[in-house]
This record gives structure tokens, sequence and C-alpha cells, in this order.
């Protein structure tokens, strides 16, 4: 992630987590980001790793048992690293709740898992999201569902790179994790527009009726980052 300090963290030698953890300092802010393996999954990791079961535990399948662990193992990485004590809990529409006074956010895919909390400060909201690049026969799906006409044009400058449209997806589904907690709402994808420039940096615009709702924000930004065929976006919400 651009301008972050990152340190490698060996969380166990449990082959459910086979590199370890990669935590990034971004400004007051600590991200982690971990790979896990699904293989490896069993259900007695979250007594061995002390991680609570989500209440819809039985109800889900191997998967996404295996991925709701690997995100809290990885927000429990960040909270330590910021010298702060609690369990992640888990909101009425399912979302993360991160102990009181930080803000935070939570995102996994097929086998990677990122989280991202810090304190209040000029931060009104923090939101993550992993990706992986989009294949080749989803990219017309996404381009016509998930764009504004500006991105598409963007995209189509950029000779339809599918990590840029992987990386605009990423970033508005973590500006929407970002601003959930305010607007207590779902947010089409028409309502916010991404601008990624040649340094990664992300600028989100919202349009007219979604910025009254946030009004008191100033700028949302953020960075997005690629490889080993995923994307990692991290957007922040800046007070007015």
């Amino acid at each position: 992630m651009t301008g972050a300090l990152a340190a490698q963290v060996a969380l166990s030698p449990e082959p459910f987590l086979p590199e370890g953890a990669e935590c990034l300092v971004v400004g007051d802010r600590r991200t982690c980001v971990l790979r896990f393996s699904l293989g490896d999954y069993r259900d007695e990791l979250y007594e061995l790793h002390s991680i609570p079961r989500h209440p819809r535990h039985s109800d889900w399948g191997r998967t996404r048992r295996a991925e709701h662990l690997a995100g809290r193992l990885a927000a429990r990485e960040c909270l330590s690293a910021l010298g702060a004590d609690g369990p992640v809990g888990v909101g009425p529409a399912g979302e993360p709740v991160f102990p009181a006074g930080l803000h935070g956010s939570v995102s996994h895919t097929r086998d990677l898992a990122a989280a991202t909390c810090g304190g209040v400060n000029r931060i009104g909201g923090v939101g993550i999201d992993v990706e992986e690049i989009v294949a080749p026969l989803r990219c017309e799906v996404l381009y016509q569902n998930s764009l504004t006409h500006e991105e598409k044009v963007d995209l189509r400058l950029r000779r339809n790179d599918r990590t840029l449209l992987t990386s605009i997806f990423s970033a508005k589904e973590a500006f929407y994790k970002a601003i959930y907690p305010t607007v207590r709402r779902f947010v089409d994808f028409d309502e916010a527009r991404v601008s990624i420039d040649e340094f990664e940096f992300v600028k989100i615009a919202p349009c007219a009726e979604l910025k009254d709702e946030l009004a008191s924000f100033s700028e949302f930004r953020g960075t997005v980052v690629g490889g080993r065929g995923f994307v990692l976006s991290d957007v922040e919400c800046l007070m007015a």
C-alpha cells in the first residue's frame, strides 16, 4: 500500500495460516493482510485461536466459515498493533463492530483476508476490500452494472484494463463499507464516482443526494494496490 510501512508477523505454525500476516502502518491506522489455506480449515480453529464464532456459523458452509475466521484473525492483528483489546462484534446487518473509539473494516476472498482499523481523530470511517482480478468472461457484466459513465470513459482510455476494472469496483466496495455506519442503507454503484491516478491513489465523489447524507465529511480518499491475482482497496472518510 502506497506510503505504508510493513512488517511480517508470525501468527501461528498452524497450516491454515501458511505465510503469517503482513501488517501495514497507514497514518495512525493499522492494516493487516494474510493468506489462509481453505484446505487446512477445520471448525476447532475458532477455539484454538480464541475467536468467537459468528451467530450464523452453523448455517454457513466450510468456505464461509474459513473466510470469517481469517478476517477476524486479521482484525485482531490490527487491534493488537494498536495496543487495543476486545473482540470484533457483529452488527445488525452483519457488519463488523470494532471496540469503542475505533473505526475498522474487514474483507476476504477465496484465500486472502484483510482488515484495517484506527482511532477516530479526523477519520470518520474506513473501509477495506480485497477482490480477485475479474475473469474475462465477467468483465462485461461488471462494466455494465458497476461503473458510471465517467468511469467507463476512464476505463476505455486505459484500454479496458481488467486490473483497473477490478480496482474501481473494489474501491467502491471499500467506500460503501466506510460510509455504512453513517448512511445505514444500501448504496448503489451509480451513487459515487471513483478516480484512480497513475500512482494508485483513489478519490471518490459521491452524487449530490449521497453527498447531502455525508455532509459531516470533507473528503473520501484511499489507495488501491494489486499483486498475485488480487487488488486491495483502502478508503477513509475525512471529517469536515
